[in-house]
């Protein structure tokens, strides 16, 4: 998407939105979203209990699916390309242009639902 947005932006302000929108404004909306977590550990004196285990071993199963999913698709997103920068003819799931197999056969976006998650 950021090289449609640098075919109708001069370069030096293409650097200019990269530096304060791109980079800065990305890095505070992260810091914003873990900033409660940080002020709750600090300020709680409770021992962890088996809610806290429930929530990071459902965490840690989202992000595994996450990190599976993207790696299904990137693989999916590369042999596509790759074919058709051959000039190879597209096998059947590559020609329909979107990944329907494993994780994809249950949602169209498993990454972006187990990230929200």
């Amino acid at each position: 998407r950021w090289e449609h947005v640098r075919t109708w932006m001069h370069p030096i302000l293409f650097q200019v939105f990269n530096i304060f929108f791109i980079a800065a404004y990305q890095h505070i909306l992260l810091w914003l979203i873990v900033a409660p977590s940080y002020v709750a550990m600090k300020a709680t004196t409770t021992p962890l209990n088996n809610l806290d285990l429930v929530a990071c071993g459902l965490f840690l199963c989202f992000f595994l699916t996450e990190t599976i999913a993207d790696q299904q698709q990137w693989n999916f997103q590369s042999e596509k390309y790759r074919l058709i920068n051959s000039k190879q003819s597209l096998p059947a799931a590559n020609a329909r242009g979107f990944f329907t197999s494993v994780l994809f056969a249950y949602s169209r976006n498993p990454n972006f639902i187990s990230k929200m998650c």
